[in-house]
This record gives structure tokens, sequence and C-alpha cells, in this order.
């Protein structure tokens, strides 16, 4: 765990310092746990549309794959000033949003038989 800033002996200050810290810690998980259960979900809806052969799963697992390639980015071009991340503020709900969206769309679509025209 890591240190308090928050100079404080009393009980209160205390446990303040062990719920922030545990906190941080539960959201920095809960993100890296989100990238990789986007990884195997990008690697699922490839399968659904190799199996389906539909476009919108293979559009769905490209989806998945963006924060990945996001974050490995921002992971390589960190000058040691992103502990404090605004960009997780604004685009993780809306990322979760999207990629749900269009998940539960294409998984629908593929749940359909296609419709041949026969002539």
């Amino acid at each position: 765990m890591r240190l308090c800033s928050y100079q404080n002996t009393t009980l209160v200050g205390k446990l303040y310092c062990i719920v922030d810290g545990v906190a941080i810690q539960m959201f920095i998980y809960s993100y890296y746990a989100f990238i990789l259960v986007g990884a195997c979900l990008a690697v699922f809806f490839f399968a659904l549309s190799v199996k389906s052969r539909r476009v919108l799963p293979l559009v769905c697992a490209a989806l998945w794959l963006l924060p990945i390639i996001y974050e490995a980015g921002v992971a390589l071009t960190c000058t040691g000033e992103c502990n404090i991340r605004v960009d997780l503020l604004l685009l993780f709900p809306v990322e979760i949003l999207v990629l749900t969206t269009i998940s539960l769309v294409s998984w629908r679509s593929c749940q359909q038989p296609i419709d041949k025209q026969t002539e």
C-alpha cells in the first residue's frame, strides 16, 4: 500500500489513508481487467465473424481493440505525469457505453439467420 500524504495520527486519519489507497488500487485493477476482457471479447467477436460470415462482429472486434491500442500508446509516450488521467474520466464511461451497445447489436444480428434472396 502506498504512503499517505495525509499526516494525521488519529484513527480517522489512518482509516482515510487506507480507504484512499484501496480505492485507487481497485480503480487501477478494474481498468486493466477491462483491457483484458476487451482483448478476450475481440477474439470472441473475430471468431463469431468468421463463423457467421458477417461484417458487424468484425467491426465490433476492431472496436474492442481500440482501448488496448490507446493504452499502449499512452504507456509508451508517458513522461511520468500519467498518474492522474482526466481522459479516463471522460472516455472510459463513453467507451463502456459504445462497446456494450455495439456488442449487443452484433450478438443479436448473429442470432438471426441471414436472409438469402432467391430469384
